[in-house]
């Protein structure tokens, strides 16, 4: 398991990985951490002492990092000298919980839940098994039978109250706070389904995300929508909204839309869901067009539904403002408009798209392309 989340974060495959990979590495398995502490761990385990980890110093870091004495004393109360866990302490630990287990029950948490393949064919559970049984669902306080959708899925989404998150960026304050991905990735482990970026110009040609005109620190626009992409169906199924509050002149926000395109791929959507009427939103399970519930074929031959078609389960929308009229959006982006901004973003981005247009109408005049200003 560790080394499978290694070998995802070692972008350049050299079997070694630098602090920044390591922060990369920390953000797939959704640990929110200080940098300054987490480079203080970084330094010890770096043996060599040439700015990067490899084998058994990334081992150690893992381990370190990961290291809950609470449970270690726990596991080592019932595993004995051994440091292992057998079927028969397994099953009395859970006795001790109060559930009822049998020796069947105990011996497949352990095929479930044990890494060492070794340990798993011994029928034996080591200290990392027993963490992974432990902070896995099957030991939430929370009956999982009460996690399934019993809900009606096909209303539009305006029907539904949607898991949100205002400035999500941020870490902390929206004075001066800490802007990070990590911020993306804990909203959207929490289940949440719509999540806010604040778009403005950056120095070197790529979109930032920051709380504008403070001094939060600032990440990169491109960065958010990789945490986006790669957490952003683990909880939940259904649809992701971005809400955009952008700030950025014509050619930057030309940008964010090829970042999105190219980061998201196919979980963007792009186009209007097939049979949707374009003037009502879609919504979270749509029933296939080509055999309506009442179809000829009869209920009785489940052959005859192709099931629920459910369009926008993995999928993830853009909300935001349209570009002004000369300007032609990219291809395949679509937007929906938001009539609740707050009204100092209403007239900051009027500004922006009343000069957009006096410069694209001199430009026109002077014989040049259509292309906006930078800001």
């Amino acid at each position: 398991w560790i080394h499978g989340v290694l070998q995802r974060a070692d972008r350049d495959k050299d079997n070694r990985m630098s602090f920044r990979e390591v922060k990369s590495m920390l953000r797939m398995i959704n640990i929110d951490m200080d940098d300054g502490y987490a480079y203080k761990l970084f330094k010890e385990c770096d043996r060599s002492g040439n700015e990067r980890l490899e084998g058994w110093e990334l081992e150690e870091f893992c381990r370190r990092l990961l290291r809950r004495p609470e449970l270690e004393e726990l596991f080592g109360r019932y595993s004995g000298e051994d440091h292992v866990l057998s079927a028969e302490e397994l099953q009395e630990f859970l006795r001790d919980q109060g559930e009822d287990a049998s020796p069947h029950q105990a011996l497949s948490i352990i095929h479930t839940y044990e890494l060492n393949d070794k340990a798993k064919q011994q029928d034996l559970m080591t200290l990392d098994g027993f963490m992974m049984y432990l902070l896995s669902a099957a030991g939430d306080i929370l009956n999982q039978e009460h996690t399934k959708v019993h809900q009606d899925m096909t209303q539009p989404l305006c029907h539904y109250f949607i898991s949100s998150s205002h400035n999500t960026y941020l870490t902390h304050n929206q004075i001066g706070g800490t802007s990070s991905t990590e911020a993306y990735v804990r909203a959207l482990m929490a289940g949440c389904r719509c999540v806010e970026l604040d778009c403005w110009e950056g120095s070197d040609g790529e979109p930032v995300v920051y709380h504008g005109h403070t001094l939060t620190s600032k990440i990169l626009f491109r960065d958010v929508i990789e945490s986006i992409r790669d957490y952003a169906f683990k909880r939940s199924p259904y649809p992701v909204i971005l809400s955009l509050e952008n700030h950025c002149g014509l050619e930057q926000q030309a940008t964010m839309a090829r970042h999105m395109k190219t980061i998201l791929g196919a979980m963007l959507l792009t186009e209007p869901l097939e049979g949707q009427d374009p003037h009502n939103l879609p919504s979270p399970e749509v029933r296939t067009a080509t055999c309506p519930p009442r179809c000829p074929h009869g209920p009785s031959q489940p052959s005859a539904w192709p099931f629920l078609l459910q369009q926008l389960k993995g999928k993830v929308l853009v909300k935001g403002k349209k570009l002004p009229e000369p300007w032609q959006e990219p291809q395949g982006v679509t937007s929906v408009s938001n009539p609740e901004e707050e009204e100092e973003e209403e007239e900051e981005e009027e500004e922006k798209l009343q000069e957009g247009r006096r410069t694209w109408q001199v430009r026109s005049n002077q014989g040049c392309g259509a292309r906006g200003p930078r800001h």
